[in-house]
């Protein structure tokens, strides 16, 4: 049962070519939404201290778990201890990528796959409603 879901950050939560991350509208309320049934975390490649700056700029560093922050400079190395955390059938990572997401095919971890942080809410519109219908 899916307990956890992991978010990329650059092009998957926000656009981050610039100084100020841009972040669609909705982003908070909808992690909110999702909060609500999951826990939520962050997999990112970058430095620390970089990527939670990005994070809180954006206004939603509050919303993921400590204990569920996964960032270094190597992101399938991350999966890895997502996975030795977590059993393989309770988290979901989100990401554009499709090089990472034919990884986590190969290895037979869910995920989800947006083209970018525009998309990423229909995306998980979709996976919401899939769930929410799921719980009766």
């Amino acid at each position: 049962m899916l307990k956890y879901i992991f978010f990329d950050i650059d092009g998957t939560l926000m656009k981050t070519k610039s100084i100020i991350p841009e972040v669609h509208p909705d982003t908070r309320q909808k992690l909110l939404e999702l909060k609500k049934y999951y826990k939520l975390g962050i997999y990112s490649q970058g430095f620390k201290l970089i990527q939670l700056g990005k994070l809180k700029l954006a206004g939603i560093l509050d919303l993921f778990d400590e204990n569920n922050i996964f960032i270094s400079h190597n992101k399938l190395a991350l999966v890895k201890k997502i996975e030795n955390k977590y059993p393989i059938d309770e988290f979901l990572i989100i990401d554009n990528s499709e090089e990472i997401i034919q990884s986590l095919e190969k290895e037979g971890i869910h995920f989800l796959h947006v083209h970018s942080y525009i998309s990423l809410f229909e995306d998980v519109k979709f996976l919401y409603s899939v769930v929410h219908d799921s719980k009766g």
